[in-house]
């Protein structure tokens, strides 16, 4: 096994991919996004996330019981347009390679199976997983 260099792994950004569309006869350019981008990609989602208030009262003595409520509120349009904006910011940085520059506002422009398609494979080249947003839906707390 190689051992790599600092050198190697801070220019793992640069290992471009070739992505021919399915959607669109022809290809494209794409490159992973660094640790600090699938950062800002994340922050850009979370801008939009709700409020969520939790209290705890417990009760000492010999039944050690307590009580948890939680309420949240969220915005469901500008959860949408946040998630729209994060994916945006991705695709532009991920084609921004080889010398050509996207910048949101123009991969906004692109058909929606085009920017699908560029998108996933964003994801996948960068190890961006939709199973951990998914997880912490599940985890929400539900009214009951």
């Amino acid at each position: 096994m190689t051992r790599l260099t600092k050198d190697q792994l801070i220019n793992g950004i640069n290992d471009i991919v070739e992505l021919k569309l399915k959607s669109r006869e022809g290809e494209v350019l794409l490159r992973p996004l660094s640790q600090s981008e699938v950062g800002e990609y994340n922050n850009i989602q979370a801008r939009a996330m709700g409020t969520f208030d939790t209290n705890e009262k417990a009760r000492r003595g010999m039944r050690n019981t307590s009580d948890v409520t939680s309420t949240g509120k969220i915005n469901f349009a500008k959860t949408s347009e946040a998630q729209y904006d994060a994916q945006r910011y991705a695709v532009s940085k991920s084609m921004t390679c080889e010398g050509e520059k996207y910048t949101p506002e123009e991969v906004g422009k692109f058909t929606g199976a085009v920017f699908e398609e560029i998108f996933e494979k964003v994801k996948e080249i960068s190890g961006i997983k939709d199973e951990d947003i998914e997880m912490e839906v599940d985890q929400f707390p539900e009214d009951g």
